[in-house]
């Protein structure tokens, strides 16, 4: 049988292009079937297994999307987290699965509490940066 990795809400949640995280997967694991959740849907993983649940960073405003998407199926989600399941979160996506996401002005966005952790936006101080380098004699670049 081979392995199911769901894409949880491509659409939205792909900053930097961090999407290829999946395809990547998708080179090292051929015989792994990929399945693209887009926001309007029902998640693959609320009525059968999945192996990898891959959800990628994405804006302050569709954190508030995918948290009101993923709460009907929080107990789903930690059900397969009990079980094993794998989940690849990138950038600020584990943030949904935390306790809460405190704005600017104060006010708590409740995340899914999935997690026992909590974060504090700061949106005028973010750092972006380029690397470009070599790995075993080859040119890499970084975001």
């Amino acid at each position: 049988m081979s392995m199911t990795i769901e894409a949880l809400f491509p659409e939205k949640c792909n900053l930097f292009g961090d999407l290829f995280n999946v395809k990547y997967l998708q080179k090292c694991l051929p015989d792994a079937r990929r399945v693209d959740t887009p926001l309007t849907g029902e998640p693959v993983f609320a009525g059968q297994r999945v192996d990898l649940v891959y959800l990628g960073p994405m804006s302050e405003r569709s954190q508030e999307q995918v948290i009101a998407k993923l709460r009907p199926y929080r107990e789903r989600l930690d059900q397969l987290i009990e079980e094993g399941a794998a989940f690849l979160l990138t950038g600020n996506a584990v943030e949904v699965f935390g306790r809460w996401i405190e704005r600017e002005n104060g006010e708590r966005l409740q995340g899914l509490g999935l997690l026992p952790l909590t974060a504090k936006q700061d949106m005028m101080h973010r750092h972006n940066s380029v690397f470009l380098g070599q790995w075993q004699g080859q040119e890499v670049i970084g975001f």
